[in-house]
């Protein structure tokens, strides 16, 4: 019996629909050099983006930080 063929390879799967894009300030030590981070966040709460944004951060090794910008991306 032969084996059943192997599928295809799938492409990584798109974001569906809107998101919000968060736009900080960052930096590792209090008024040390600043960096720009930004996190793209799937859901529409302005709250949650910005609350995934500062877990992101916070594992990247950033401490302080100064929210810039929270805009819609499609």
């Amino acid at each position: 019996i032969a084996p059943p063929p192997k599928a295809a390879p799938r492409a990584p799967a798109k974001r569906r629909g809107p998101a919000l894009r968060v736009t900080l300030h960052v930096s590792k030590v209090y008024d040390g050099e600043e960096t720009v981070f930004v996190h793209d966040a799937k859901t529409l709460s302005r709250f949650d983006a910005e609350q995934e944004a500062k877990k992101a951060l916070a594992k990247a090794g950033f401490k302080y930080f100064v929210v810039d910008s929270i805009v819609q991306v499609d």
